[in-house]
């Protein structure tokens, strides 16, 4: 990513290229402790990326992902929701729900997954 810039960490970002609507992609987190956290995603958008919805441990996130933008740029800090979530491994997934008129492509592109606890049982 260091061609568009120093703004994605380690300079690199997870790359779905050979997505189309309907397509899933799960992420993987490991929860140590029970509780409620701020789940964050870290995305990127550009001229070629699609549009997707997303859940948490199987709990749908009411906020939905627009892709397109004009130039590959990072989004920055994006909250998906608020979920609890019990410890071991929890699934993130990603669902292609489709692109802007002015996208070429159903591209996803993701920096990171960062979850902050609210409060642990």
């Amino acid at each position: 990513m260091a061609g568009f810039g120093a703004l994605w960490s380690g300079n690199a970002q997870l790359l779905w290229v050979d997505g189309t609507v309907g397509a899933v992609l799960d992420l993987i987190v490991d929860i140590a402790v029970a509780g409620k956290y701020a789940v964050h995603l870290y995305p990127t958008r550009a001229p070629d990326y699609g549009n997707f919805k997303m859940t948490v441990d199987g709990k749908q996130s009411s906020v939905p992902f627009t892709g397109f933008d004009p130039k590959v740029m990072p989004t920055g800090r994006y909250l998906i929701g608020t979920f609890f979530l019990q410890p071991g491994p929890r699934r993130v997934r990603l669902t292609i729900t489709g692109r802007s008129p002015k996208s070429t492509g159903y591209l996803v592109g993701i920096d990171r997954i960062t979850l902050t606890s609210i409060e642990s049982r």
